[in-house]
């Protein structure tokens, strides 16, 4: 009897210690712990003021589980306040959705990723003597396949709703000069995915908006996930804002079709992290085990690269320390998730405004909150001195126009024409000007891989000023001319 006593509590003190210790090593071993979270809450806040940012959902979350939700601010003009239910857009954070449909498709013996994108799409065609032919589904995946950045942001500013827009996309390739072979050189580039949705919509005869929802929103049970455009009105997601020199408008803009699979899902933060968890638990109603071997890379020891763009993923670090991210940027709206697939540990980040003064919110906020780097402790708006500068040389190029224009009205006599006269008053400023002009409107755009027109969508003040310092150039060049001209 008394052996037997002395047994249980020798048995209840061993139980004890053995759930101290694993307690206090799970303390120890806790990424968010309260001090991070408070550091993390405050961070966001402060840059919040910073960079004006109307309104932003955040969730840390934890071996499966969220553990500490943070949002602040107002979803639209109304003052509705964001909350991790609200719908946001994810813009680029969508096309790991499109990868993982790919791969439900290959599960099902319908497509092999190594599959050329003609066999499926023979209407895919580029300028010819390009090897569409060569272009594999993977290389999709991976922005792998040749086409630029800019073939990519040529049609950003579109709206079109209509069935045919995936057609429109690809027909719109038909002209398209590769940057590289297929397979030899990573370029990110939403052409990749607009080929994507045009390809799941030809294989499963469904439009893409059905497939994702039959696929895995309903799936998971993410109720506050679509795609672009809600089904009803009981969703009232957040209204995107632009920024005209640090100061939030708001301005409600929806991609056209043609961006849906790059950069079309809506999701609230909630949802967002229940399907991040679900992937890193591998969950099988979405793939099976070697599905997820395949879309979470976990068999990468040979890789060589620390930071490279996988199958919808970025995968920075290697073995398991690694961790898959994406950022996001949409006319209005920008978005970043991380975690950890092995421990389903992480973050997501949204916010309604897109701004080029906001710097490297999405880097920093990444750095700061996966341990890569010291971080600084505000996130300032870096670009508004460039933005004030453009400012400021639109002006004196309007002060120049005017001046030029006024004294081509004045002129009455006829001046003595020398080489020498007209090269150093005439040909060098206009020259000068006009090439100011074509870089303004033409080619600085194009070297980020966009157009003016898709800059609007974006970065509205910075193409605005780069507009106008294009057109004040060009007709400085002008009237020096026909001042030229007419002496």
């Amino acid at each position: 009897m008394i052996y037997a006593i002395l047994s249980r509590v020798a048995a209840l003190i061993t139980l004890y210690i053995l759930l101290s210790v694993s307690h206090v090593a799970s303390a120890q071993n806790t990424k968010f712990t309260e001090d991070k979270i408070a550091d993390i809450s405050e961070f966001l806040s402060r840059t919040q003021d910073s960079l004006n940012l109307p309104g932003y959902t955040a969730i840390l979350f934890e071996n499966g589980e969220p553990v500490a939700t943070l949002a602040e601010g107002v979803a639209d003009a109304s003052g509705r306040s964001v909350t991790p239910d609200t719908p946001f857009q994810l813009a680029s954070v969508s096309k790991n959705f499109s990868a993982l449909v790919m791969l439900q498709l290959q599960q099902e013996g319908r497509l092999t990723l190594d599959d050329p994108v003609i066999k499926h799409l023979p209407d895919f065609k580029l300028r010819a003597g390009e090897p569409a032919d060569a272009i594999t589904i993977r290389n999709l995946i991976m922005h792998r396949s040749g086409l630029s950045t800019l073939d990519g942001n040529l049609y950003q500013f579109t709206t079109d709703r209509g069935d045919d827009a995936p057609a429109k996309a690809l027909r719109k390739l038909q002209n398209t000069k590769l940057i590289a072979e297929p397979g030899t050189l990573h370029q990110y580039s939403n052409a990749n995915y607009a080929v994507l949705a045009n390809l799941i919509e030809t294989v499963e005869q469904a439009r893409f908006e059905d497939v994702m929802k039959r696929r895995v929103f309903d799936p998971l049970g993410l109720e506050a996930c679509y795609v672009q455009v809600p089904e009803n009105d009981s969703l009232k997601p957040a209204i995107g804002h632009q920024q005209w020199f640090g100061i939030s408008r708001q301005r409600e803009f929806i991609p056209g079709r043609k961006m849906m699979s790059a950069g079309g899902v809506v999701c609230s933060a909630n949802d967002l992290v229940a399907y991040i968890i679900a992937l890193a638990e591998r969950d099988p109603r979405l793939l099976d085990e070697q599905g997820y071997e395949i879309f979470l890379n976990t068999e990468i020891a040979d890789r060589p690269e620390i930071y490279s763009y996988e199958l919808g993923w970025i995968i920075v670090g290697l073995g398991e320390s690694r961790y898959l991210t994406h950022t996001g940027l949409n006319g209005g709206f920008q978005a970043i998730a991380a975690f950890y697939p092995e421990s389903a540990t992480g973050f997501v980040f949204m916010s309604n405004v897109s701004s080029y003064t906001h710097g490297s919110l999405q880097s920093i906020l990444r750095q700061k909150i996966m341990d890569e780097v010291e971080t600084p402790d505000l996130v300032k708006p870096t670009s508004m001195p460039i933005l004030y500068a453009g400012a400021g040389l639109v002006f004196g190029l309007m002060i120049l126009f005017i001046w030029l224009g006024l004294r081509l009205l004045r002129q009455n006599h006829l001046a003595r024409k020398t080489w020498l006269g007209f090269s150093l008053k005439t040909a060098v400023p206009a020259i000068i000007l006009a090439g100011l002009s074509y870089a303004t409107i033409i080619a600085l755009p194009q070297m980020n891989g966009t157009n003016l027109r898709s800059m609007f969508v974006f970065f509205p003040d910075i193409a605005l000023c780069l507009l106008l310092i294009g057109i004040f150039s060009g007709l400085s060049a002008t009237t020096l001319i026909l001042k030229r001209v007419r002496s």
